[in-house]
């Protein structure tokens, strides 16, 4: 609010992009929108999937240890009926999926980093000041980010790939 009161809307909505990656509310993602329509900023409209990836950053210990809750006897049910001589059917596969699941959510993060671009930032088709530029844009625009690779980050814009440096770019990280 006080960012927002100082017209420092870069600053706003960075500060309202870390709330939402810790707390994911409605309210906020309306406030973002609002405030990316009132500067005609691109990278502020929701979709399902990114509900969905707040809902799972909010709830990621309780998926874990439901998925570890659901394993632990599945496995001494897999051994009860392997010892009984009985077939175990598709059931072994089903224990792979549910354990490669909790491996891939524990060491691996679903969640594509953001970013905002801040000052007078060029947007490069590649990672190198001899590139081609793509486009000059303003602060505030927010960019989903793919990798970093030196000093610069890669990014999507516009549906495309594209490279911005470091010093244009404020990570939202979690």
């Amino acid at each position: 609010m006080i960012e927002e009161a100082n017209e420092q809307y870069v600053m706003a909505l960075y500060y309202l992009n870390v709330m939402y990656s810790y707390y994911p509310d409605g309210r906020v993602i309306q406030k973002m929108e609002d405030m990316g329509n009132q500067y005609n900023l691109i990278g502020y409209g929701y979709t399902d999937l990114q509900y969905l990836i707040s809902i799972y950053k909010q709830y990621y210990y309780y998926i874990i240890f439901s998925i570890s809750a659901i394993g632990f006897p599945f496995i001494v049910y897999l051994y009860i009926r392997k010892r009984k001589a009985v077939g175990l059917g598709i059931r072994p596969l089903l224990f792979l999926i549910l354990l490669g699941a909790a491996f891939y959510l524990n060491n691996y993060d679903i969640t594509p980093l953001m970013g905002i671009i801040n000052n007078d930032c060029l947007i490069m088709e590649g990672p190198s000041p001899g590139a081609a530029e793509i486009e000059r844009v303003d602060a505030g625009h927010r960019v989903r980010i793919i990798k970093k690779e030196g000093v610069w980050y890669e990014i999507s814009w516009k549906d495309k790939q594209a490279f911005i440096r470091d010093v244009y770019l404020l990570p939202i990280e979690n």
